[in-house]
């Protein structure tokens, strides 16, 4: 189905790449796990908004929290090297560093309303972020860090290190990416140069950067983050599948002579840096030319910025009753009955068979939590599975509620047409024990569910188990009406 959907899209900009392609027809199954999943916690836990990472493997959060009203926020995580790997932007909003991504993204047709630039937090402290130091084998004038990448050409870098310690003063810290599978060519290099240490995969990065004089890196994070730190960073270019992505972030046009694809010219620039004060004006000012475009400077942090866009999405009033406002509203239970209709048919029968499994456990009855069970077990796998932990979860909630009431801060969720989302078993609490109101909160669009009785006839639920539930919906709706 999706390779033939992919066939009729084959001349638009995101999915009509092959790349984009593969990689989605290869996540199809994880995505319908993380769909289920993501319905079952959005069902049991009150949630205002979602801000979750723009790893390619976190696509679902991003998205399926707006189909009930949530809306979530995408924080850029690393550099921006592969655009397909970062679209289409599914978010609410997408939190990036700078206007490096706010210019790709609208290059790819993105709407410039749903991009921010909030930088990250990961970055609020990284220029004073302190551990315990690295200890090198000797004590040169200058101390260079290496970033290396998985995909990096090592014979690259072995040249590039054999060139600077046989020109230049230099003791050097190698500090491999956590995902590269083999650094034995690092530690030969290590045995044979005192200068040169490998790190050690559990090291600090952050300890490392602080003990350096300068930062040399490919296509890493690391980069930006040692210029955050106002270290001077050189560029090393090499050809790998990142490289594109690489050279148009680390760009010439704004980092000049501080990105070289040629070792012997990359190491000559470090060693301008020894004996130049200019190189080292040079690399300041480049330095600020290029953060002003990738990274700008904000008069508050990163952190501030992502709490401020937080409260902006979830402040909105939804609601169409101009008593609630927000999170902090409150509803009379039976004026939220009455509006849990569709064409005139009670759409929340499940309210009832809740209800009568409270009346069982006060021992009114002795088959409400039968047909409560019946109900859970059929509306999906997942809540099959955990039934038992369910109903251990209601039976607290039955004491809870009657012992202290509802709790202020547990807010039941409603579409913009008071329709409940979820918060049911806590109405159903209500209705027993004779509570006017009811905190709620609203979300911003409507979840369509439906368990009206004919749900229930569809389910295999028995003639005479439909009339204790429909005696028992008549029963209150009279008792409702006359309160």
């Amino acid at each position: 189905m999706a390779e033939k959907r992919f066939k009729q899209l084959q001349n638009h900009i995101v999915f009509g790449d092959s790349y984009f392609q593969k990689k989605f027809i290869k996540v199809i199954p994880s995505i319908t796990r993380d769909v289920v999943a993501m319905d079952q916690f959005l069902s049991e836990v009150p949630i205002s908004c979602v801000l979750v990472s723009d790893s390619g493997n976190l696509r679902v959060p991003q998205l399926h929290p707006r189909s009930w009203g949530i809306p979530t926020i995408s924080l850029q995580h690393g550099l921006l090297l592969t655009w397909q790997a970062r679209m289409p932007v599914l978010a609410t909003k997408k939190a990036v560093y700078g206007q490096f991504e706010m210019d790709l993204f609208k290059g790819k047709g993105v709407n410039k309303e749903s991009i921010v630039i909030t930088g990250h937090p990961r970055f609020d402290e990284s220029a004073t972020k302190k551990e315990q130091s690295i200890q090198l084998k000797e004590s040169t004038p200058l101390k260079v860090l290496i970033a290396t990448q998985p995909k990096n050409n090592k014979k690259v870098w072995e040249k590039f290190i054999e060139y600077a310690i046989k020109e230049f003063q230099v003791s050097i810290v190698i500090k491999p990416h956590p995902k590269e599978r083999s650094i034995k060519e690092y530690k030969k290099l290590s045995n044979k140069y005192p200068q040169v240490v490998v790190s050690s995969r559990k090291s600090s990065l952050y300890d490392a950067m602080q003990q350096s004089d300068v930062v040399i890196v490919n296509s890493s994070t690391v980069g930006l983050e040692a210029m955050l730190c106002n270290k001077p960073v050189l560029i090393l270019e090499m050809e790998h599948r990142l490289s594109e992505g690489a050279k148009r972030y680390f760009s010439p046009n704004l980092l000049g002579e501080l990105v070289q694809s040629n070792h012997e010219k990359l190491a000559n620039c470090l060693g301008k840096l020894i004996t130049e004060k200019q190189m080292i004006n040079y690399t300041a000012k480049k330095r600020n030319q290029f953060l002003s475009y990738v990274y700008p400077k904000s008069n508050q942090s990163s952190g501030d910025l992502l709490v401020q866009l937080i409260e902006e999405l979830t402040r909105r009033d939804l609601t169409p009753e101009k008593e609630c406002k927000g999170v902090g509203g409150s509803m009379n239970v039976r004026e939220l009955i009455s509006k849990q209709f569709n064409d005139d048919v009670f759409n929340r029968v499940d309210l009832i068979v809740r209800y009568l499994a409270i009346e069982d456990y006060y021992g009114k009855n002795n088959y409400g939590f039968k047909l409560y069970k019946k109900m859970q077990k059929n509306r999906s796998k997942h809540i099959a599975k955990t039934y038992l932990r369910r109903k251990r979860k209601f039976k607290e909630l039955i004491e809870s509620v009657e012992k202290q009431g509802l709790k202020k801060d547990s807010y039941v969720n409603l579409d913009s047409k008071s329709h409940l989302l979820d918060g049911s078993h806590r109405v159903a609490c209500a209705l027993y024990f004779n509570i006017d109101e009811i905190p709620i909160q609203f979300r911003e669009k409507r979840k369509k569910i439906d368990y009206s009785i004919n749900w229930f006839k569809n389910n295999g639920f028995t003639e005479e188990e439909i009339k204790l539930i429909l005696d028992k919906q008549t029963e209150l709706f009279d008792y409702i009406s006359k309160s």
